[in-house]
């Protein structure tokens, strides 16, 4: 159990990589902003700010350069947040006055939380502190992620109701959408076990809840892996006569 913890970020991390530089590709290929915001999510929030995030959680960031690690750290999950918000919005909400709305409230919220956070130094041992920027960056985070998990299980549940009375269903895109949503689910979790560690005056998980972190981690990178780079043998099941919209 003891190798969960940097095999699942080691996972998650490499898989944000080649993902995002894949959907990056395909952006600059397409244009359609979609791409771009997934890639940028993958990026900034599974590289930059997961890498950092699991660095500083084993103090392997020397002490000088704590500060600048936590910011952007900070800035990296801000970013990623963000940019799903705004996937979530142009993919499911795209004509939404209330949607809009929403991404600005996150937008807002994500951007406060990291513009505090990189003027006001903590240094080691004083993260724990339950800093009101802090709390904004956990809202932006679960608003974003959460919205994006509902939307898709929402739609994949339209898609189940059409599967059921016949209509044609891309097996391929319904399995997507269960995965991106799981993933997302996923980064709640994790985003909901720091917030509660931080209530309680940890600056870190203790050992047994950084290990359920890192398997929602883990869950996290494959669900990612198998919705946006998925093995020639795993879509062929999927379109095999197995209607994953319809199951």
């Amino acid at each position: 159990m003891a190798l969960l913890v940097p095999i699942s970020f080691a996972a998650f991390i490499l898989a944000s990589l080649v993902l995002g530089l894949r959907l990056l590709a395909l952006s600059r290929r397409t244009g359609e902003l979609p791409e771009l915001a997934i890639a940028i999510d993958f990026l900034a929030a599974g590289v930059v700010g997961y890498g950092l995030l699991a660095a500083l959680g084993v103090q392997a960031v020397p002490g000088p350069w704590y500060d600048a690690a936590r910011i952007a750290c900070s800035a990296g999950l801000a970013l990623g947040a963000g940019a799903v918000a705004v996937f979530t919005r142009e993919v499911f909400r795209p004509k939404e006055g209330w949607a809009l709305l929403f991404v600005v409230a996150i937008l807002g919220a994500l951007f406060w939380s990291t513009s505090v956070t990189a003027l006001v130094p903590r240094g080691p041992g004083l993260s724990h502190v339950p800093a009101p920027e802090f709390w904004a960056g956990t809202f932006g985070n679960f608003a974003s992620y959460g919205w994006t998990a509902a939307e898709s299980a929402r739609w994949r549940r339209l898609l189940r109701r059409r599967a059921r009375v016949g209509v044609a269903v891309d097996a391929v895109v319904a399995n997507r959408l269960l995965l991106w949503a799981v993933a997302s689910l996923a980064v709640c979790t994790v985003a909901g076990v720091y917030a509660v560690v931080r209530l309680a005056g940890l600056d870190d998980p203790p050992p047994p809840v950084l290990v359920g972190c890192a398997a929602c981690v883990l869950v996290a990178a494959l669900a990612n892996a198998l919705a946006f780079l998925p093995p020639a043998a795993y879509r062929r099941w999927l379109l095999s006569g197995a209607r994953p919209a319809a199951a």
